[in-house]
């Protein structure tokens, strides 16, 4: 059972890290990061950071893929918000 929640966490770990990606293609399309908060993204990176940092010294897959995926899409989504910036 425990081999199967890992696999659903992991999935789940997944898509919750490219949600992000929901936002970046909504500043691409109007062209603008107006409404995003910069300063709140970056808390939620460093957050992941520490999460990503435990799963490395537990040796936790679940934890590196997904909090992985989490901080790439994330640092992509900071510098989007940058770009787009007024």
């Amino acid at each position: 059972m425990l081999r199967i929640w890992s696999w659903i966490t992991i999935v789940m770990g997944v898509f919750m890290g490219l949600s992000p990606l929901l936002h970046v293609w909504e500043m691409y399309s109007v062209q603008s990061s107006k409404g995003q908060s910069f300063m709140g993204v970056v808390f939620l990176e460093l957050g992941i950071t520490r999460w990503l940092i435990y799963g490395v010294m537990k040796r936790d897959r679940v934890l590196i893929v997904s909090d992985g995926i989490a901080l790439v899409v994330g640092l992509g989504y900071l510098l989007t918000i940058r770009y787009y910036s007024s």
